[in-house]
C-alpha cells in the first residue's frame, strides 16, 4: 500500500494537482479510473491534512468506498454520511442509524471549531452519496450552539442532558 501511494506521489501530474490545491486554484476533473481514486485520495489526504469529502453517485458505492478506505488510510478517522431512507417528498422519520451516522460525521468536522477541543486532531475523511449532501440536516450554527462536550468521569443528570 505504501509503495503504491509513494508511486502516486512521484507522478508529475499528482505534483501539479497538489500544487493547484495548495494555492486553492480550481482543478479540472482528473478523469481517474476507479482503481486509482482511493490511492490518489490517500496521497492527497496525507500530504494536505485537511478534511476530505468523497462524493459518489450511489449509496451502495459510498459504503464500498467507506470500507475500502480502511485499507488505504488505516489510521485516519473516516465517517459515512448516509442519505435518509425516505425520499424528499415522503413524510417519514429518518432511521436512528442514519441520524447517528450523519451527526457523527458533522461532529468530526466541528471538533476543530468547538471551544475546549484539541485542535491537533487529525481531520476526517467523509464518504457520502450525492443525495445525502442534498438533504439538509441542520444549520451549522444550530449544531455548534447545541453541542455539549462530556468529559471522562463527569457526572451529568440524564434529565438535564435530555432537556438541553
Amino acid at each position: 500500500m505504501k509503495k503504491i501511494i509513494d508511486f502516486v506521489r512521484e507522478a508529475p501530474e499528482y505534483v501539479r494537482v497538489l500544487d493547484h490545491v495548495k494555492v486553492r486554484q480550481p482543478v479540472p476533473g482528473l478523469g481517474l479510473i476507479r482503481s486509482a481514486r482511493l490511492p490518489v485520495l490517500a496521497a492527497l489526504k496525507n500530504d494536505l491534512n485537511v478534511p476530505v469529502l468523497l462524493v459518489t453517485d450511489r449509496a451502495d458505492r459510498a459504503l464500498t468506498l467507506f470500507d475500502e478506505l480502511s485499507f488505504w488510510l488505516p489510521n485516519t478517522p473516516r465517517f459515512h454520511f448516509p442519505e435518509p431512507t425516505p425520499l424528499f417528498f415522503e413524510q417519514a422519520a429518518w432511521g436512528a442509524v442514519t441520524r447517528r451516522d450523519r451527526l457523527q460525521a458533522l461532529t468530526a468536522l466541528a471538533m476543530h471549531h468547538l471551544p475546549g477541543q484539541n485542535k491537533d486532531l487529525e481531520f476526517p475523511v467523509i464518504v457520502a452519496p450525492l443525495r445525502a449532501l442534498m438533504t439538509r440536516t441542520l444549520p451549522r450554527r444550530d449544531f455548534l450552539v447545541n453541542s455539549k462536550t462530556i468529559h471522562l468521569n463527569q457526572t451529568i443528570d440524564p434529565a438535564d442532558l435530555q432537556r438541553t
